[in-house]
Order: structure tokens, then sequence, then C-alpha cells
């Protein structure tokens, strides 16, 4: 039978088309390669990389977080552009960033580099206002089989930044890496959560007065996600890396690796934002005086001032810089009549103050943090400010007056079971937990009463 015979044969033609088509889609390694580790996957992580470069002049640091995504996608139905996107901050600067897409043409890869970016500002779905950036691009020319590749570097303007690395995501992963390296100078902290031994591979390398570790995993299944669910940081693994101390000129400084250190930054960060209260609080004396008439013992006079901020302070949340850490000065926002969470708990505090009573600034994470002070002592921990007061037996009151609704004596539904770091003074803090109230408090009885007469 000749060729010409058998291209005359329709069908078998057809047969022809599809062996060509699949010994085609075949010379794609990659593609073979994770569709056999992950058969029901559309996309696959090839590589996650974040490395960590740390740099120390004197007491300068220079910490530069590399970051590197490829990502193969082997769904036949996977949509020709594909929209990506970087988010930065003005703690994480974003210094460099690159983007291309590696179509399979059958035989082998074409590249195409992103060469559009837009800029998309204040980001945060929390917040009213904030500093959070997005740096928004399209991968084009995507087909079954290809292949996409993004590099960028963000630079860290504090040692105390460095973010968790989590090893594992919403798509499998032939290879999750995270490094670190940092001159000999400087200790290196980390924490585990979520992960066991056996279930990752360590090493560490030094070379030119600096050490090298690296954490990494390998063909990791994708995250399972559920509605509704607790936070995935919950379950998710993840490493934290943090810098407990370097040397410098002789002489031991510490960053962080304990509730003190961790205290101690977080005073370097309000120092000062309150020295404009007394020169300015004509207004808050006069609303404390007419709140001290109405209540005759300490506790009565607590409450009077809890409720006077919780209704007339609305909550707006600001996380602009280091306002996102730094409390606004009491007179300012009850003059505006509008602060975040950081604003609301100095407010109380200082009126406290302003009626003989003594409230104290308190660190905490919300629900949505998993984290204690007493398992990592790191920024990551927390993203919250409220006011405690202590009663006269030295029982906690938190005072979290951004829900409008929440009685006084009891804890916010957020906060309810969370360790709290509350300072009490310039140099020192306690840690406790915040209660969880019993089934009482959050119960609801509802009656209706129904009579039948008899008529119609």
């Amino acid at each position: 039978m000749t060729i010409l015979s058998i291209l005359k044969n329709k069908g078998s033609i057809l047969i022809i088309l599809l062996l060509f088509c699949q010994y085609s889609y075949a010379q794609n390694e990659d593609a073979d390669r994770v569709k056999a580790k992950f058969p029901d996957a559309k996309v696959v992580n090839l590589l996650t990389k974040c490395h960590y470069e740390v740099e120390l002049n004197g007491d300068k640091w220079l910490i530069t977080n590399s970051r590197v995504e490829e990502r193969i996608y082997v769904d036949e139905k996977v949509s020709a552009i594909l929209k990506d996107k970087v988010s930065y901050n003005s703690f994480f600067d974003l210094s460099k960033i690159e983007a291309s897409s590696y179509s399979f043409t059958g035989k082998k890869f074409k590249k195409y580099s992103v060469r559009e970016y837009s800029t998309n500002s204040n980001t945060s779905r929390n917040a009213f206002y904030d500093d959070g950036k997005e740096k928004i691009f399209y991968f084009e020319h995507i087909t079954p089989g290809s292949k996409t590749n993004l590099e960028y570097s963000l630079q860290l303007t504090r040692p105390q930044f460095i973010s968790p690395c989590y090893m594992q995501s919403y798509y499998p992963s032939e290879r999750i890496e995270l490094s670190i390296t940092a001159p000999n100078s400087v200790k290196i902290g980390s924490k585990m959560f979520n992960l066991e031994k056996g279930q990752y591979t360590y090493t560490s390398e030094e070379k030119g007065g600096k050490t090298t570790h690296t954490w990494s995993r390998t063909d990791v299944e994708k995250m399972e996600y559920e509605s509704d669910a607790p936070s995935p940081s919950y379950h998710l693994p993840s490493i934290h890396l943090y810098i407990e101390q370097y040397e410098t000129n002789g002489e031991t400084k510490n960053i962080l690796g304990s509730p003190d250190r961790l205290h101690d930054y977080y005073q370097t960060l309000i120092e000062g934002y309150d020295s404009a209260q007394d020169a300015n609080n004509e207004y808050l004396v006069g609303v404390v005086d007419s709140i001290k008439k109405l209540h005759t013992t300490d506790l009565a006079l607590a409450e009077g001032v809890f409720n006077w901020v919780q209704t007339n302070i609305k909550y707006i949340a600001f996380e602009y810089e280091l306002s996102g850490f730094v409390p606004r000065p009491a007179h300012l926002v009850c003059d505006r009549k509008f602060g975040d969470c950081k604003d609301m708990a100095n407010s109380i505090k200082y009126m406290l103050g302003l009626a003989g009573l003594q409230g104290h600034l308190t660190w905490i994470g919300t629900n949505s943090m998993p984290y204690k002070y007493t398992d990592i002592s790191t920024p990551s921990v927390d993203n919250h400010m409220i006011c405690t007061y202590f009663d006269s037996q030295g029982t906690a009151i938190f005072l979290d007056a951004t829900d409008s609704h929440i009685p006084f004596g009891y804890p916010a539904s957020h906060i309810q079971g969370k360790e709290a770091m509350i300072s009490i003074s310039k140099d020192s803090m306690v840690i406790r937990t915040v209660p969880i109230p019993s089934s009482d408090f959050s119960f609801l009885k509802d009656s209706v009463n129904l009579r039948i007469d008899g008529t119609t």
C-alpha cells in the first residue's frame, strides 16, 4: 500500500494525526513526569524557592528576599492568558521582577517575556487604608504543557520582619525550598509548625565567613481547603526564621527569640508616641470628669471609660507603614472620633490614667493567627492591640473596643483563648491567656406561646 492510498483513507488520516499529537505531547518530559506523580492535577509547581540573603555592616542591615515560582499547566483546557501578581509594602520593598511564559509548541518551548506591569495600591480587604501594593501582570501564549517562571526580589527594611515560609501550596509541588545565608556573626533561629522529621531535608554549608541553611521538601501534595474552616496557617506546614542576635565590634546584641525581646522591640516602635497627649487633653479631662461623677468604684469607672470609647470612637483600620504598629495620641483620636485598634486601646489607657486608674497596652493575635508568644516570639504572632485593666483582685480584664457590642468584662470573640502580651512598663511585660466565656454567656433562648381557641 502506497502513502497516497493511505492518505486517501480518512480514517487513517485521523489515526495518524492523533498519533502525531500524542507523540508531540510526549516530548514534554516535564508534563509527562508531573502527570505520573500527580495524575489529577491541572497545575503543578515545579519549583517554589524562597531565599534570604542577610548582610550586616555594623548595625546596618541589608536583607534581600529572592523568590522563584515555576509552574507547569497540564490541563487540556488551560486559559491562553493567565493573571498573576506580586504583593509588597513599605517593609518588603519590591526591587526586581521578571516573569516569562514558555509555550510548548509540540517539540520545544518558546519563551515569551512579560513586558507590561501595572501597580495596584491600598490592597488590603481588612483595612480602610494601607501601604500594600500589587504588581500585576499577565502570562500569555499558554497552551497545555506550557510553563511559567516568576522571579522577584524584596528588600526588607527591618530584620524583625522576616516572613514565615509555607512548605505546602494550593497546587501539588515537585520541590519547595527555603534557605537563608547570613554572616557567622549572626545567629539564626527557626521554628517549625505542622512539619515532622522525615517530611523535609535540612542541610547547612559554611563558606567565606557565611553559613547557608536550607530546608526542602519534594513531591508534596496540594493542600486541602474547606470554606469556613480555620485559617490555613493552622494546619499548613511552615518554617519561621528569625534573627536571634548578632555580634558587632565585640558586642552581642539581641534581636528576637523570646517574648521579652519582642516586647523590647515593640517598645522601640511606640517610644514617644504619647508625648503630646498631656498638652492637649482638656477635652478628655472634661469627658473623664463627667464619667467619674456617674461611678463610685474603680471597676465601674473603668467600665464607664470603656463604654465611652466603644460608643464614641468608630473603628477604622489603618496599616500604613509604622502606623500599623504605633498608636495615635488619644486627644487626636477622640477629636476625630475614629481610629484603629491601637488608637482605641491607647485612648482607653490614657483615659483610665486621667481617672486615676492604670491601663496597659496589650499586643495580641486574633483567631486568624494560630501562634503563641510562648511558641515563637516574632511579629508573626500578633496582628491586634487592646488595653488590659487589672481589677482589685489582680484579674486581667481585656478591653477591646473594636467590638462595638461586647459588654465590659467579656473578651471579644476574635481574641478568646489567645495569648496576650501585656506591657506593664517599658522594661517589663506579662503574658496572659484570654479566657473563653462559658456557654451560658452566648446562650440564646427564644420562646413562642400559642393558643388555639377553636374558632374559625
